[in-house]
C-alpha cells in the first residue's frame, strides 16, 4: 500500500480542498487503488461538506457518462488488434 505523505496529507486537510476524480490519484500515486486504499479513501468521503459531497458526485456522473460510452476498453481493443495482427 502507498503512504499518505506528509504534503498529500496537508494538502487534503486543507480547507480550500476539493477532491477531484483524479484525488485518487493524487494520494496514492499512479497505480490502481488497493482495496485498503479504497476503504480509506470512502471513510474520508465521510469528512466531505455536502458541496463538497455534490461536486464530487457530479464529476463521478461525468466520468461513468464518459465511459458508458466507449463499446471497449483500451485493453479489449488492443487485445483484439494482437488477434488479427
Amino acid at each position: 500500500m502507498t503512504k499518505l505523505t506528509t504534503e498529500k496529507w496537508q494538502k487534503m486537510n486543507n480547507t480550500d480542498y476539493t477532491p477531484s476524480a483524479s484525488s485518487a490519484f493524487l494520494l496514492f500515486g499512479d497505480e490502481r487503488m488497493s482495496s485498503t486504499q479504497f476503504e480509506y479513501m470512502k471513510e474520508q468521503l465521510k469528512l466531505l461538506s455536502p458541496q463538497q459531497l455534490r461536486s464530487l458526485q457530479g464529476e463521478i456522473s461525468h466520468s461513468l457518462e464518459h465511459n458508458k460510452n466507449e463499446l471497449l476498453t483500451e485493453e479489449e481493443r488492443h487485445m483484439l488488434a494482437s488477434l488479427f495482427s
